[in-house]
């Protein structure tokens, strides 16, 4: 914005001929007059007290390059009518490499003679000089006031950027895809050209304290009580287990802004993540219950009413539909604390299936806990076991190096070999006895 004009440079005596006479270029190299390709952006008067000493008056301009890169420059103007030698006087500064008398105060000098030179019959300055300084802050004032209007009345562009809030269901590294844990973090997002979006792998920082322009009011509450649960359970890392209570504050808000996501993370190195706008879900039943082995044993799991559902260990616990992908409420008549480690449970080998049922009925709940079925034990005689290899990935030693490990198993005739719905088999510092490691 140029806020500079005719009558405030005929204001003071002897500049306009001075400025168009171009007596300044003497203070400057050749080099420097050179001004090709620059362009003054803005042109306004500045207030005497920025200046270090004390001039008549101290302008400021803002001169883009063909790059597109911005200096500010300053030219602060001495003049004394009554000095014959240099009635007029200048000095600059500038925030490029350079700082003085540099080729941006030139361009800048060089617009000013270009005002001037449009300068018609001699104009009289005010007899007082103070009155001349008060007509050019009411003039100044007056540009204000339109700009402002001017802003006012045209619309805001929307930032690009925006606070992500990211559900990520990670595998574990050690071994690949033996364990899957929900996290929770904050991503910066932005919004591509076809309407879509671009979620960052970097976190953000969302400091409630200072916010950043990515951030929208109805964050600030949100990131202040995500920033407590992280100092609350000293999660020093840049994701939170999602698990345990506390979370209805943080998550609810977050689904209510729209800018929830959802995404899986593989244990592959540098492994790409699509992220999935979540949208709030129904609440739906959920009921502990039992998975039953051939065998007679039992391992304690939750019944789900999709295979595309899986449980948010919350209090209350939740779960995520990928179908959807939604996130929504699991209720049952079994309290949410006792669902939440129900599934922690290991196997029960058949033998100890009465003791556990015994156990589960002797706890004093309003529901009663349900019960695995049990299996009569078979007698086998005169049958000789069978040797089986299992063949599958182990990761052995130290740096937990990647080889083709096999176990060798034993199995009776007509027995089914145990399974598990787990992933097999565990992951060890060590080479587990009966493991034969190879090279892959």
């Amino acid at each position: 914005m140029i806020s500079v004009t005719l009558s405030d440079l005929a204001e003071f005596d002897g500049l306009i001929p001075w400025l168009v006479s171009g007596a300044w270029k003497e203070h400057f190299e050749p080099s420097e007059l050179k001004a090709a390709g620059l362009s003054i952006h803005t042109l306004r008067f500045l207030d005497e007290e920025e200046a270090y000493d004390d001039p008549t008056f101290l302008l400021g301009s803002e001169v883009r390059e063909p790059t597109g890169r911005r200096h500010r420059t300053a030219v602060s103007f001495y003049i004394d009518p009554e000095d014959e030698e240099y009635p007029v006087d200048f000095t600059t500064d500038c925030s490029c490499d350079f700082s003085y008398t540099c080729r941006h105060a030139a361009a800048t000098l060089e617009f000013l003679s270009s005002i001037a030179a449009t300068a018609g019959p001699a104009r009289r300055s005010p007899v007082n000089p103070e009155i001349g300084h008060w007509l050019r802050l009411i003039r100044q004032a007056e540009q204000n006031v339109t700009a402002n209007a001017a802003r006012a009345t045209s619309p805001a562009k929307p930032y690009n950027k925006f606070l992500a809030y990211c559900i990520e269901f990670r595998e574990s590294r050690y071994p690949a895809g033996s364990e899957v844990t929900p996290y929770f973090g904050l991503h910066i997002g932005s919004y591509n050209k076809s309407g879509g979006h671009v979620i960052e792998s970097t976190h953000a920082t969302a400091d409630p304290a200072k916010p950043a322009k990515y951030m929208a009011p109805e964050d600030l509450a949100i990131c202040a009580a995500y920033h407590a649960r992280r100092r609350k359970v000293g999660a020093w890392d840049s994701d939170m287990p999602l698990g345990g209570s506390g979370w209805d504050e943080i998550l609810n808000a977050a689904l209510a802004t729209g800018r929830l996501f959802f995404s899986r993370v593989s244990s592959a190195y540098r492994s790409s993540r699509i992220y999935q706008t979540l949208t709030e879900g129904p609440p739906l039943h959920v009921e502990p219950g039992w998975e039953l082995f051939e065998n007679g044993s039992a391992r304690p799991i939750l019944k789900l009413p999709g295979d595309t559902l899986e449980i948010i260990p919350t209090l209350p616990l939740r779960y995520i539909d990928s179908a959807g992908p939604t996130l929504g409420l699991l209720h049952s008549e079994i309290p949410d604390e006792i669902l939440t480690v129900w599934p922690e449970g290991p196997l029960i080998p058949a033998g100890q299936v009465p003791e556990i049922n015994a156990e589960l009925r002797s706890i004093p709940t309003a529901t009663p806990l349900p019960t695995p079925a049990e299996k009569p034990a078979q007698i086998l005689s005169g049958l000789a076991p069978v040797p089986t290899l299992h063949i599958t990935w182990v990761h052995c030693g130290v740096f937990q190096k990647r080889h083709i490990g096999g176990m060798v198993r034993f199995q009776y005739p007509g027995c089914p070999v145990l399974t598990s719905s787990r992933r097999w088999p565990p992951t060890r510092r060590r080479k587990p006895r009966g493991w034969t490691a190879t090279s892959a």
